[in-house]
Formats: structure tokens, C-alpha cells, sequence
């Protein structure tokens, strides 16, 4: 029985890591296909997909349908706040989160340097996270004083 959960987790493992290369791959080239929202420059530097059917959701290796954190840019504030790849986002600002689109348009009402509380789930539970929103030119500004 241990040999056959190691060769499970191996397994796992391998496809873990050419699923994460591919997503890297995707973010890098900003290849916006149907179903996907990339989120532009700055702090939300993400690469989102709506997961809504059970085909989907088996070719993604999921159990739950919605909206699903396929890439962070490892230099942004949402991944220095703590999303990553793989999160499901279940709210933002307390509004439930079923579609891209959605997110999207609950991004684009909030102010630069608002904060953003975003509820992900995670193979661990629930997590709570806020992100503070910064415009594309202000991290370069930031530590400076005029």
C-alpha cells in the first residue's frame, strides 16, 4: 500500500510541476484565450479562469466550479499578499465571486490603493487575504519623496 501512495504522489508531483511551467509559460506570454482574464500590470498581476462544468474542472484537476488563479506574478502585491496559483476565489470584498468577469468589474470600481479582501480556497481551507491595490506606476514612485 506505501508503494502504491508513493508512486500516487510522484505522480502528482510530476504533473504539479509541468501544469505550473505551463502556467508560467501563459503568464509570460499574456495569451488571453476564451474562458481566461489576465489582469493587466501592478497588483494584480494574475491569470484567472472560470472553471463552469464538470469537463473543465476534470481537465484542471478540480472539484469545485469557479474562479480559479491559474498564474500571480511573483512580483506583484496580490502574490505578496499571499494569493497563488491555484486558489479558488470564493469573495472579494465580501461580494460572492462565481465569474471572471465579475472579478473583473468588482477590480475596476475600487480606487488606486484600495484594498482588496479577497476569501480563497485553498486544499487547506479557507483563507482571508487583503491586497492593497497600487496603479502600474506607482511602485516605481513609491520610494521616492516629491
Amino acid at each position: 500500500m506505501n508503494g502504491k501512495r508513493v508512486i500516487v504522489t510522484a505522480a502528482a508531483a510530476l504533473a504539479a510541476a509541468a501544469i505550473a511551467l505551463g502556467l508560467w509559460t501563459l503568464l509570460e506570454s499574456r495569451v488571453n484565450t476564451p474562458g481566461q482574464t489576465v489582469l493587466g500590470e501592478g497588483a494584480l498581476d494574475m491569470v484567472l479562469i472560470d472553471i463552469e462544468d464538470q469537463d473543465a474542472a476534470t481537465h484542471y484537476h478540480v472539484n469545485t466550479l469557479g474562479v480559479y488563479v491559474l498564474a500571480v506574478d511573483q512580483a506583484s502585491e496580490a502574490y505578496a499578499a499571499g494569493v497563488r496559483s491555484g486558489d479558488r476565489i470564493v469573495s472579494a470584498n465580501g461580494v460572492p465571486v462565481t465569474s471572471t468577469g465579475e472579478f473583473g468589474l468588482l477590480r475596476a470600481e475600487l480606487e488606486p490603493s484600495a484594498a482588496l479582501e479577497m476569501v480563497l480556497e485553498r486544499s487547506q481551507g479557507e483563507e482571508s487575504l487583503t491586497v492593497t491595490l497600487v496603479d502600474g506606476a506607482q511602485p516605481e514612485a513609491s520610494g521616492r519623496e516629491e
